[in-house]
């Protein structure tokens, strides 16, 4: 009993160490400040749910952009609620692909610039996110970790800066192959 015991104990170890690795979850984050005033062209489709969802539209942003000829080498979420203060099912969150500026003339042709209209069914808008200074975290892991890894970090400096905690956040998702991602992370810092 006690070796069936070790052999299945060991073997969760194993596991465990090898999602960690895989994940990133060795990898460091890194913080900056971004002072400058910052603009992002964002394709979106409104996204209600779970935030770790979103992946589904997403892609469908993606398909989209593709058929358009629009340039999709980063995508991103971005998140418009508290998960610890809104129910999971009513989280509301855009995601969609994170479009050069030089693209604003080509989207304006296709369609209107429009704000998030959650109220009736989603369809794929465009409009510029723009923040004058902003908390940034790097993380080349995977974002599955980064509620784990990056927000809690991002929360001890605005604790430690007496700032508030943002209701936004972006994240830019960068694909470099199967097995390498960068993941930015944009907390927008409060106005003075």
């Amino acid at each position: 009993m006690k070796w069936i015991f070790l052999f299945f104990f060991s073997g969760i170890i194993v596991f465990a160490a090898t999602l960690f690795f895989r994940l990133g979850g060795h990898k460091p984050v890194q913080l900056s400040q971004v002072s400058s005033q910052t603009s992002f062209l964002l394709l979106y489709k409104p996204h209600i749910g779970p935030y770790h969802q979103i992946n589904a539209t997403i892609n469908e942003v993606e398909v989209w952009a593709a058929e358009k000829h629009l340039p999709c080498s980063q995508t991103f979420g971005l998140f418009l609620d508290n998960p610890e203060k809104v129910e999971p099912e009513r989280l509301r969150s855009l995601a969609g692909c994170l479009l050069p500026l030089s693209s604003q003339q080509v989207i304006k042709k296709l369609m209107p610039s429009q704000e998030p209209d959650f109220s009736q069914t989603p369809k794929i808008a465009w409009t510029f996110w723009k923040f004058p200074a902003a908390l940034k975290a790097s993380f080349r892991g995977s974002p599955s970790i980064g509620p784990f890894k990056v927000y809690p970090k991002a929360q001890k400096w605005f604790q430690k800066h007496r700032l508030p905690y943002p209701k936004e956040v972006l994240e830019v998702y960068t694909l470099f192959s199967s097995s390498s991602i960068k993941t930015e992370y944009y907390f927008p810092l409060p106005v003075n």
